[in-house]
């Protein structure tokens, strides 16, 4: 949702933004996503899934909190947080293999369709609290859905560990 409202968040909260000035912010987010995709995949390999996917989301949460609160001087933290958002969704996507012993393209199947419905439905969510909140109490939902994915990453972590052991 960063990429889709990162814009309409700027214009309305910061004075002196444009959509051209503005849209910068957006290219710098996807520009180190795209370097995160790239080199997740070395991370991810080095670290592991579960533990690269938990510290990355912390270190997305960290920033975009830290982004938001700063204000304007606080942009560029939201744009950097790309580098860690990038990562997540491959490796989660990933480590169905290592939950889901048997039936993983199945699983896979029915996974992927969810996560795109539950997407969609904050993406409407979003709207909605932004034309009755504002964007700036709104933008606070990312981080919130950074912890609520947080919580869940590392509650299947901790069932995968005790299986292994």
């Amino acid at each position: 949702n960063t990429g889709k409202w990162l814009i309409n968040y700027i214009m309305n909260n910061f004075n002196g933004f444009t959509e051209a000035n503005s849209s910068n912010y957006t290219f710098i987010f996807f520009a180190v996503f795209s370097v995160g995709r790239l080199l997740g995949g070395f991370v991810v390999e080095k670290f592991g899934y579960f533990k690269t996917v938990i510290k990355s989301m912390i270190a997305a949460f960290l920033l975009f909190t830290a982004g938001i609160l700063l204000k304007e001087k606080g942009l560029f933290l939201i744009s950097l947080s790309g580098l860690f958002f990038s990562i997540v969704y491959p490796t989660v996507v990933l480590t169905i293999n290592s939950v889901f012993k048997k039936n993983t393209a199945y699983i896979t199947g029915i996974i992927i369709p969810l996560a795109s419905v539950v997407t969609m439905i904050i993406g409407f969510l979003f709207g909605y609290m932004n034309d009755k909140l504002g964007t700036y109490i709104t933008f606070f939902m990312i981080p919130l859905c950074i912890l609520i994915s947080l919580t869940s990453i590392s509650v299947l972590n901790k069932k995968v560990q005790k299986t292994n052991d």
